[in-house]
């Protein structure tokens, strides 16, 4: 058993013993009839534990079925559960406030969409060097849009604090980013086209998903990560 599978064991017997324990709690304060707050905020975090143990169990269940896709996106996402949990538990007994954990669940949400981002451009890989080195640059220019972003979900004013060149500069990447992608796309279609017997060295056709699938995601993807700040920064940029 490797050091992940050791990781997602131990994960998942946290949250089973987490899930047994405020179900005891939430059952004793039911037939003590003492239903207060904290009562409330037990069985708030009960929900917590159940929800974030059945994400556990489906992506689990999607790994078993699916060893050749997605392994990125799944690996992280399993590995911010306990973040999820930890943030939500901290949020519902008032230790962290409200915009805080907002702030942090958006930032788990950009994380999980740039790892999704870069699992799908690996698996175009090996088509050709050309494509290759796009991948490298997108992947690089990615992990920039994303390391931008961040502040913007922390920081209180963020527009006095850093300044309309930092949206220039938000908006600018964030067009390269998805030009790259497109770009990619493109010539992994005319590499395609030309080489039709290279589906077997590509991962993205290991399974028996449709290209298209995957392109139509994708798109998604880029315009939830992009395009909102994209337009902002451009609102910022242009306004009167």
């Amino acid at each position: 058993m490797n050091s992940s599978s050791k990781y997602k064991k131990y994960i998942i017997n946290i949250l089973t013993t987490s899930l047994v324990a405020a179900s005891l709690v939430a059952v004793f304060s039911v037939l003590i009839g003492s239903f207060n707050d904290t009562s409330q905020r037990i069985l708030w975090t009960l929900l917590v534990v159940v929800t974030h143990a059945l994400l556990s169990v489906i992506i689990i269940s999607f790994e078993k079925k699916n060893q050749s896709r997605l392994e990125l996106t799944r690996n992280v996402i399993f590995f911010l559960i306990p973040v999820s949990v930890l943030c939500a538990t901290l949020g519902i007994w008032s230790i962290l406030s409200s915009s805080l954990v907002a702030a942090l669940y958006q930032a788990i949400t950009v994380i999980i969409l740039v790892s999704f981002h870069i699992n799908f451009l690996q698996l175009l890989r090996k088509a050709s060097k050309f494509i290759d080195r796009l991948i490298t640059s997108n992947i690089a220019v990615t992990a920039a849009t994303a390391g931008l972003i961040m502040p913007l979900l922390f920081i209180a004013n963020p527009k006095d604090t850093l300044g309309d060149f930092y949206y220039r500069l938000l908006a600018a990447i964030g067009i390269i980013n998805g030009t790259l992608t497109v770009l990619i796309l493109i010539f992994f279609r005319l590499f395609l086209q030309k080489h039709p017997n290279a589906k077997k060295q590509i991962k993205l056709f290991s399974g028996k998903s449709k290209i298209s699938i995957w392109v139509w995601i994708l798109f998604i993807f880029l315009s939830l990560q992009v395009v909102p700040y994209l337009i902002f920064g451009l609102f910022e940029l242009f306004k009167v």
